[in-house]
């Protein structure tokens, strides 16, 4: 993966997330049973009443700046992993692709899940200001409480 390909898919998939956003934000909110609203209309003005437009971008920070790690990994990880079970093939079959897959999917998932996690907790909070410095508070009590890998220790 050179340099320009890295900095191109972070750059799509930045782009990606920030056109997407409100959608996220609203379908995350629609979900949260502790919030009510009449719809994805209803949820829309709702939040831009009480919040401004920003308050459909919470949460917005984390993923933007993670998804070029993100996908880094998820591609150098396929691509070793294919080259390690078809070394040289130029066509894999199915199960190799299938198997590179999972194991991209499953590296990957150690940037993904956290994340996705920081963003919720950001997007269901309506009290907040919606700034990437909350995100990070967000992130800081995890690892505080739950630590690096999740553990009550």
């Amino acid at each position: 993966m050179t340099t320009v390909e890295l900095v191109a898919g972070g750059s799509a998939g930045a782009m990606g997330i920030l056109l997407t956003q409100p959608m996220d934000t609203i379908r995350i909110r629609l979900q949260d049973p502790k919030l009510s609203y009449g719809g994805i209309g209803g949820c829309a003005v709702d939040t831009v009443r009480a919040e401004g437009i920003r308050g459909l971008f919470k949460g917005v920070g984390s993923p933007m700046l993670t998804v070029g790690i993100m996908n880094a990994l998820l591609f150098f990880t396929y691509e070793g992993t294919v080259n390690a079970l078809a070394p040289g093939e130029s066509a894999p079959s199915i199960s190799t692709v299938m198997t590179a897959g999972a194991v991209s999917g499953a590296a990957s998932a150690f940037v993904t899940a956290p994340t996705e996690l920081v963003k919720v907790l950001a997007q269901i909070n309506v009290h907040s200001k919606g700034t990437l410095a909350e995100e990070w508070q967000i992130f800081r009590q995890m690892v505080s409480r739950h630590g690096v890998l999740g553990s009550h220790g």
